[in-house]
């Protein structure tokens, strides 16, 4: 690269050092993903409990992209028969929680609305609550 700076004029040498830093920087970035996308890889082949705990989480995430609570409930029974066989306890204990609150789950396909909302609603009753007098009215 030096080589190269010699024969360019003295006024031009910061441009030609920003483009090669430019090149160099792309060149190391190109290296760093193959270098990620070789492990990702690797990772995939392997039998990582890791992985399959992801795998299940993505996959319940589908859940929320089903057309009717039927569909639902045909995907909730076939994701919790999955996640209770993959012999990985910390998903069997998620998967049996979400079993057990499945007709909360399900409700939502129907009335769309989320505990968020909820919660919310309970705060505005809450605070209505707290700013109502102590006492009775005097009447």
């Amino acid at each position: 690269m030096l080589g190269i700076l010699f024969k360019i004029p003295k006024a031009h040498y910061a441009d030609y050092l920003a483009v090669f830093t430019a090149v160099d920087f792309l060149a190391y970035q190109t290296r760093v993903c193959l270098q990620a996308i070789k492990q990702a890889k690797s990772l995939k082949d392997e039998d990582l409990k890791t992985a399959k705990a992801y795998h299940l989480k993505l996959t319940f995430s589908k859940l929320w992209k089903q057309e009717t609570p039927e569909k639902a409930k045909l995907f909730l029974d076939s994701w919790y028969f999955w996640a209770t066989h993959n012999q990985i306890p910390d998903m069997v204990k998620s998967a049996k929680t979400i079993r057990q609150h499945e007709t909360g789950i399900l409700r939502w396909f129907t009335s769309k609305i989320t505990n968020g909302i909820m919660e919310a609603i309970n705060g505005l009753i809450q605070c209505a609550k707290r700013r109502a007098p102590l006492g009775r009215s005097k009447t």
